[in-house]
């Protein structure tokens, strides 16, 4: 909650994390030029030299530290998706804004000394948030290396042999095929979000899609739409379908417990002819997501077959 600069003046008192807020109002009310600091969020006025502008801190500036982060993460992790750091101000732990962060390894930033907590989240493939939450002093340079929850994609996975209790038709023939590559399955309403990102999604990833064994089965009321002929040109194994039998979508949401009933709908289906995923409605990143998941079940096919 941030109170007004107005109501500020009239009380004349204000909370300490609002100073820069009010500051910065304040001073391009009058015509100087001030800002909330990027990182800090505190109040800063510029001054020039010559060509060179130098921004100096309203109120008493920390001693600035290098803070060395690292991860013990494969992929890369994001800053404001990943990981936060807060500041303690007094009051509370105010949030670092450092949104272009990305760690591959090792970065290191500037930061006011003091008492700091990181947050870091791990999202599950069920749409839960892994969370954990660590503190640790900053005084002095230091490193501290951001350690996320687990993934815990391979033991949510489902395991069931959904072509089985389907009734005869298209979508039971296409599961249970002799020697059948996984499948992806795609309810979808192409022209209508979140139809529309998903396509957009698939396309980015298509260099990807296009090197895994994989079908992708697409099930549409109508097929004339750019995105969806763009992704049929575009990646190599998809095949469209028109139309799709209701009873049989309802028993894999009923069986791979998807209780949202809004398109697309998606299934990923393995070389076992088992259902190991079904997601429905908007997901973030669901192209990225599902290759992943099929990277799962490759693995641990191959270490079934292995001796």
């Amino acid at each position: 909650f941030y109170p007004s600069v107005y109501g500020c003046l009239t009380n004349r008192q204000l909370p300490g994390y609002c100073f820069g807020l009010v500051f910065t109002s304040l001073c391009r009310t009058f015509g100087f030029p001030a800002r909330c600091s990027p990182v800090t969020q505190q109040g800063e006025w510029l001054e020039l030299h010559g060509t060179d502008a130098v921004w100096h801190g309203a109120q008493d500036q920390p001693q600035s530290i290098t803070l060395s982060l690292s991860t013990d993460s494969l992929k890369p992790v994001s800053y404001g998706e990943h990981f936060t750091l807060g500041r303690w101000n007094g009051d509370c732990f105010e949030t670092l804004q450092l949104s272009d962060l990305v760690l591959e390894g090792k970065a290191s930033l500037k930061i006011p000394a003091g008492f700091y907590r990181m947050i870091t989240t791990t999202r599950q493939i069920d749409g839960t948030a892994s969370v954990r939450l660590s503190h640790f002093s900053a005084y002095a340079d230091r490193a501290v290396c951001v350690h996320l929850p687990a993934d815990e994609t391979a033991q949510r996975l489902k395991d069931a042999a959904v072509h089985t209790l389907l009734p005869a038709g298209e979508i039971r023939d296409l599961l249970a095929q002799p020697d059948a590559p996984a499948q992806l399955l795609i309810f979808a309403e192409p022209g209508a979000e979140p139809t529309e990102h998903l396509l957009q999604e698939l396309l980015e990833c298509q260099v990807y899609y296009n090197k895994i064994d994989c079908d992708i089965h697409i099930f549409v009321r109508n097929e004339h739409d750019p995105t969806l002929q763009l992704v049929q040109r575009s990646l190599r194994r998809v095949h469209i379908h028109l139309g799709w039998d209701d009873p049989s979508l309802d028993i894999l949401h009923r069986t791979l417990e998807v209780g949202d009933q809004r398109l697309p709908f998606v299934m990923l289906h393995s070389k076992e002819k088992k259902a190991v995923y079904g997601s429905a409605n908007y997901n973030i990143r669901m192209a990225q997501t599902l290759l992943s998941i099929y990277q799962i079940i490759v693995c641990v096919s191959e270490n079934r077959r292995s001796p």
